[in-house]
């Protein structure tokens, strides 16, 4: 197992975008996720790149497990400060810093 989602959940102005989500990715499977607009899609998709926080339910990340995402339209972690945004993507990303 790589990633696990187990009764994940999210809302929005108090209308439920996620209602549990359980889902389990395994390593080298390959997951398409579908749906119309509107539907969740990108939101379950920022919760596993850990750029929202689900409001229920658990996440498990397998060992060595690295997610990355782009996104159309990037967006902030949110309930956070644009410092801990910043250190927060430097972090992940690891630029490379020349000294030239």
């Amino acid at each position: 197992m790589m990633i696990s989602l187990k009764n994940v959940s999210k809302d929005f102005n108090n209308t439920n975008i996620l209602n549990d989500i359980n889902l389990t990715i395994n390593e080298g499977e390959l997951v398409r996720i579908v749906g119309s607009n509107g539907c969740g899609k990108t939101t379950l998709l920022k919760i596993i790149a850990g750029l929202l926080k689900a409001d229920g339910g658990n996440i498990t990340y397998g060992e060595g497990c690295n997610i990355g995402a782009v996104i159309e339209n990037p967006s902030f972690i949110e309930n956070e400060t644009l410092l801990y945004n910043l250190k927060f993507f430097l972090n992940t990303h690891k630029p490379q810093v020349s000294e030239n």
